[in-house]
């Protein structure tokens, strides 16, 4: 469950509705005696300060969240027309962090694109294992490459990402078979392939190139270098094109 900042006037004005806050709240709540929840996810924003961050792991650790997965305003989903003004700066992330670190011994902090300042090697990519389930049934492999394909500059289909429908019938083989990197060839780029460490190298998050990606060709067909936009990373789709 997510809930952008804990104050109203950060997480409410984030979601259009100071209301939604102490509705998501008493939501989170629910869910947690059910014993329905594993953690919650925050969206970092202008709008927010460094210790509300601490107040929200208070908050996880109360109703017995096993995580707090936080992941700054990306330029797709809520931020394809809002990350130049409301997208929280390098500063704020490490504040973010500087506040949170006392709770590493209660709960998993899932730091996603956080300033890398001890140079570690990029994560890799959980598409398959990081589920999301739409209220209409779709089940998306990813969330955010769902996300990401649904952005308007994406070539890619809304649906690219989704593998089946819980209503309409089983997901689970669709699931066991899903494998992104069976369909996609990533950092093949000559500046990965010149990188130190490429070995040890997870190549990172795909969805941020999904989404700003911009094609002359449709993604079904195989497109040159020439039609790509500029990306820091570089993603080859031996089925269905080439991505940058």
């Amino acid at each position: 469950m997510s809930l952008d900042g804990f104050r109203a006037a950060s997480h409410g004005k984030f979601r259009g509705d100071q209301s939604s806050f102490a509705v998501t709240v008493a939501t989170v709540r629910r869910f947690a005696a059910a014993t329905l929840l594993k953690g919650l996810l925050s969206t970092p924003n202008m709008l927010t300060v460094p210790d509300e961050f601490a107040d929200l792991c208070e908050f996880a650790v109360e109703v017995g969240a096993e995580y707090v997965l936080t992941n700054p305003l990306s330029s797709f989903g809520r931020g394809a027309k809002s990350q130049s003004r409301m997208a929280a700066d390098a500063a704020q992330m490490r504040a973010i962090r500087a506040v949170t670190d006392r709770f590493a011994d209660r709960l998993d902090l899932v730091r996603m694109r956080f300033p890398n300042d001890e140079e570690k090697p990029l994560a890799g990519c959980y598409a398959g294992k990081l589920l999301y389930v739409y209220t209409n049934g779709d089940v998306a492999s990813c969330p955010y490459l769902d996300f990401a394909a649904r952005t308007h500059a994406s070539p890619y289909p809304a649906d690219e990402f989704i593998v089946g429908n819980i209503y309409t019938g089983p997901v689970t083989a669709a699931l066991d078979g899903y494998s992104f990197h069976d369909l996609y060839t990533v950092g093949s780029n000559s500046t990965y392939g010149s990188c130190a460490l490429t070995s040890t190298c997870g190549k990172g998050c795909p969805a941020a190139v999904i989404s700003r990606l911009v094609m002359a060709a449709p993604s079904s067909s195989t497109a040159s270098a020439s039609h790509l936009s500029n990306a820091s990373a570089f993603y080859t789709q031996p089925h269905r094109g080439l991505l940058d």
